[in-house]
């Protein structure tokens, strides 16, 4: 089945208005019975039509947000769509992939097959890739733009406390150390990442902020 198809799906979903639970109950109607929705790439293709906007499609991610918490898509396939969002100009958007994953990031585990674990480990790395390329940005911007309180300064601190809690995690940092065992080349955009948010930390007028950035930059290095 192609994902187009669940592209159409989706779409058809939110033209009729269905709720999250009608949506869950006609598409697995209309898929093969026991399709495996990481396979078909469910979280991507609702990521992709839930963020088309200025601002996220709240029908769509309440699909998205039922699929998670029914367990119709695994944790390592949303947080691996999450890390392909790169527009952080905007910010509505962002906090809705932020808040998406504050409902599992603490549910982590690796109790499956040792192919699932992997994925999961190589999630988290894209993942921690993804929010320090939040921090990143914002601090650039506050920077250029003098933002000291504002808007920016917000999403640059829920970028930090995502990376933080990620970090913090013993558990969670070993998994992101398999991913680079295993993938060296991967490291390099760590370090590419982490070198953009060095660069615009003298820039921040809070050093609040700018004390735990450093400690999350410290974290990663580890």
């Amino acid at each position: 089945m192609k994902v187009v198809n669940l592209k159409q799906a989706i779409l058809h979903a939110w033209k009729e208005r269905w709720s999250d639970y009608q949506w869950a109950i006609n598409i697995k109607k209309n898929f093969p019975k026991g399709a495996k929705w990481d396979y078909l790439n469910l979280a991507e293709a609702l990521l992709e039509q839930a963020m088309i906007g200025p601002s996220p499609n709240p029908l769509i991610l309440s699909y998205l947000k039922y699929a998670i918490s029914s367990q119709m898509v695994s944790y390592s396939s949303v947080l691996t769509a999450v890390s392909k969002f790169d527009d952080f100009s905007r910010e509505l958007c962002v906090k809705s992939l932020l808040e998406l994953m504050d409902m599992f990031s603490h549910q982590l585990s690796c109790h499956g097959k040792a192919e699932e674990c992997m994925g999961l480990c190589r999630a988290l790395l894209g993942v921690a890739v993804w929010l320090l390329q939040g921090c990143a940005w914002y601090a650039k911007r506050l920077r250029e733009q003098g933002e000291a309180g504002g808007a920016g300064e917000a999403s640059l601190r829920a970028c930090q406390e995502r990376l933080e809690s990620l970090l913090l995690s013993t558990k969670n940092r070993a998994l992101i150390h398999i991913a680079r065992l295993e993938e060296q080349a991967s490291w390099s955009s760590v370090e590419q990442a982490v070198s953009r948010v060095s660069e615009n930390l003298g820039g921040l007028s809070n050093q609040t902020l700018r004390s735990k950035l450093e400690e999350c930059l410290s974290l990663v290095k580890r």
